[in-house]
């Protein structure tokens, strides 16, 4: 072969190359991007009032704008519950953000399998996320995820086509949640004084000193707490309480008055706050409610407190005081 023809059949190439890579790394601007998968939410995002959750057992969870606060609103028909807003802010932003990765069946004999079916069938595993505004309504079947985990199949209500979205959605498992879980209406820094009192002979007090260290009036003189801090630990523990359920409060909740315990709690401003902490039920749960002058909404609720949650809250000497070394036994000779 002629040198020249080779030499000038390798620039080809060369130049060949050079002008593909240029192109295959330049951004692809005028590729059209997919399409998302509800059509103008984008737009009305920030006009969204109402937002429920449901699946063939009924409304797992549904929240209404009330004054700027988002309120629970499928625990009673009348009361509502403040939400967990960041969890409700990820929902509408996913749904907001999520894209068309693929378009699959129409066909309905594979709802079921992909987990899109109606919800008004008692069997579906579907579930039915409704986004308001004062004039729309979007509605979404979100059904399993992908295998890959990549993305989540979904269907707009009424609508034939099944998709495959660019994101998981992310759904409130139980009717709980999304409630706001930090009921405690006050901070550990603000208590001055703790009483706890279950109905026997002594009510273990909590002082804060003037040093800010915690002081327990009835410790035994011969006994040692099991490490310095335990006082300041159960106090923090203590407003630290998180609850299984929630409901309604009623005139025959906290009937049995002998297994219940009051504690009280007295804060730096002269607020007081009484929480009553029932016995363990037949599960080993407790029942709780707080009375809070300045969040009365809280006395219109009863809390279900798992054993921990309800051993947070009712500390005893074994818990705080290092334990009674055994006496040695006595040995003849």
């Amino acid at each position: 072969m002629n040198w020249r023809i080779f030499i000038l059949a390798l620039l080809t190439v060369a130049s060949a190359s050079a002008a593909y890579y240029l192109l295959s790394s330049r951004p692809q601007l005028d590729q059209p991007q997919s399409a998302p998968v509800l059509r103008g939410l984008t737009e009305d995002a920030a006009t969204i009032s109402e937002v429920r959750v449901s699946d063939a057992q009924g409304i797992r969870f549904s929240a209404r704008l009330v004054k700027d606060q988002w309120q629970a609103t499928h625990l009673d028909s009348d009361a509502t519950f403040p939400v967990n807003q960041t969890r409700l802010r990820d929902l509408v932003e996913k749904l907001t953000q999520a894209r068309i990765a693929e378009r699959k069946t129409s066909n309905q004999a594979y709802y079921d399998r992909l987990g899109v079916g109606d919800i008004d069938n008692a069997e579906s595993a579907s579930v039915r996320v409704t986004l308001m505004t004062a004039t729309t309504r979007y509605s979404l079947i979100v059904g399993k995820a992908s295998e890959h985990g990549q993305g989540q199949f979904v269907r707009e209500r009424g609508a034939p086509q099944v998709l495959l979205t660019d994101t998981v959605i992310p759904l409130p498992r139980t009717t709980t949640d999304w409630l706001r879980q930090d009921i405690v209406p006050f901070t550990a820094d603000e208590i001055t004084q703790i009483s706890i009192d279950n109905g026997e002979e002594n009510v273990m007090l909590l002082n804060r000193a003037d040093d800010q260290q915690w002081i327990w009036a009835q410790r035994p003189e011969e006994r040692e707490l099991r490490y310095p801090s335990v006082l300041t630990d159960t106090v923090l523990n203590m407003v630290a309480i998180n609850f299984e359920s929630v409901m309604v409060f009623r005139p025959d909740h906290f009937k049995n008055k002998s297994d219940l315990t009051t504690i009280t709690f007295m804060l730096s401003d002269g607020r007081q706050i009484e929480a009553w902490l029932s016995g363990a039920d037949d599960n080993g749960n407790h029942q709780l409610r707080l009375l809070a002058d300045n969040a009365s909404w809280l006395s219109n609720w009863v809390f279900t407190l798992a054993p921990y949650q309800a051993e947070a809250l009712t500390p005893h000497a074994d818990t705080l005081l290092k334990s009674v070394p055994a006496e040695p036994e006595a040995t003849d000779g």
